[in-house]
């Protein structure tokens, strides 16, 4: 005769799962096993951190993973999917570390690994960040049934200086010429886009058709990307030029929801594998996406647009920033814009080479 299981396992599908009242709360979860002995240490281990929290005020231990999967499930920023990408990243290194056991020594790993395959200390600091503030609201925002937080005390994690980042690299007229001979068409296509209204990777890739506001006294329209798709988290209107608009209308009915497809299917970056191989063919390996955006604006700023307006142009955060222009103020954007459409804009030779010996 077998020995009898503990109160409180019930087997599903051959794992053990936990049914139990425990100190005056139900606890209903996976041990993750289907060896009964296993299974049982999981639920002595659950017992006594429920008795230590209630009676004496022990918080749990929770790792790092565990708040990492709150975190996510529970945040609504523009950049979640990049938060994902780093967790990923960071999973193998303080993933099965208790909460507490988080802190800029034993991140060191982490940090020489992504140094050592050539991630700057920029890319680095953003994984940094989402792990600051995860722990931020593990010690200030996460409490458990018992009011204790989920973290006693935030340790500080530091970025790292900047001393190893780059300038921004506007491409000039020929080397937008010898990149665009080298991106496939789809590529070709968002590069240009990105030059001609100065968006960033995320706005272009996710891009839809609901965005689209049509302005039908002036025969044309903007794009509206909602807030929460935005980095700084401000409501963006993308202006047409005439290059942009010409580019929307050939995008359009290609797709019932997003913009920009390939193969039917949206894109989630532009800086692939793809875009990276044709800098190189084109003696560019330098170029990063983010400079069609600085691209755009040293263009507006060498055709002598206002100040303010490259500022609604870009999207930039200001206390201008808002969703409501008038006809005259979209018709002068829209003027503006279209200035780095036409040679006049280009800039001197002069202007160029000034631009290679600083960048």
């Amino acid at each position: 005769m077998g020995r009898k299981r503990t109160p409180g396992l019930i087997q599903r599908k051959g794992v053990w799962h936990i049914n139990k009242r425990i100190c005056g709360q139900l606890i209903c979860k996976s041990t993750g096993t289907q060896d009964l002995e296993k299974a049982e240490l999981f639920l002595a281990r659950i017992i006594e951190e429920l008795r230590q929290s209630t009676i004496y005020g022990v918080r749990p231990e929770r790792t790092f993973r565990q708040a990492g999967v709150k975190h996510l499930n529970e945040s609504i920023k523009a950049s979640l999917r990049e938060d994902v990408l780093h967790l990923r990243k960071l999973d193998p290194f303080i993933g099965d570390l208790p909460l507490h056991g988080v802190h800029m020594g034993s991140l060191q790993p982490f940090i020489e690994n992504l140094k050592k395959v050539g991630n700057s200390n920029r890319t680095i600091n953003y994984a940094l960040q989402v792990t600051r503030n995860i722990l931020n609201k593990a010690s200030g925002e996460w409490m458990d049934e018992n009011g204790l937080t989920w973290l006693h005390a935030a340790p500080k994690i530091k970025l790292l200086t900047l001393d190893d980042a780059r300038e921004p690299y506007p491409i000039s007229w020929e080397e937008q010429t010898k990149l665009f001979d080298e991106l496939p068409e789809h590529l070709r296509t968002m590069t240009l886009f990105a030059i001609n209204t100065g968006c960033r990777d995320k706005e272009i890739t996710g891009l839809k058709w609901e965005y689209e506001v049509d302005i039908l006294e002036m025969q044309t329209s903007v794009f509206i990307i909602p807030a929460q798709k935005v980095k700084n988290r401000t409501n963006r209107v993308v202006v047409l030029n005439d290059v942009a608009k010409s580019i929307i209308e050939t995008q359009r009915g290609k797709d019932p929801e997003h913009v920009f497809v390939y193969k039917g299917k949206p894109i989630n970056r532009i800086g692939n594998s793809g875009w990276r191989d044709a800098r190189v063919r084109a003696g560019m390996p330098h170029v990063r996406v983010h400079d069609l955006r600085h691209t755009f604006g040293r263009r507006l700023r060498a055709s002598g647009v206002r100040f303010e307006d490259i500022q609604d142009l870009l999207g930039h955060k200001s206390s201008r920033i808002t969703t409501h222009y008038s006809g005259p103020e979209v018709s002068n954007l829209i003027e503006a814009a279209n200035k780095v459409c036409s040679s006049s804009s280009r800039p001197s030779p002069s202007l160029v080479i000034l631009k290679r010996k600083v960048g």
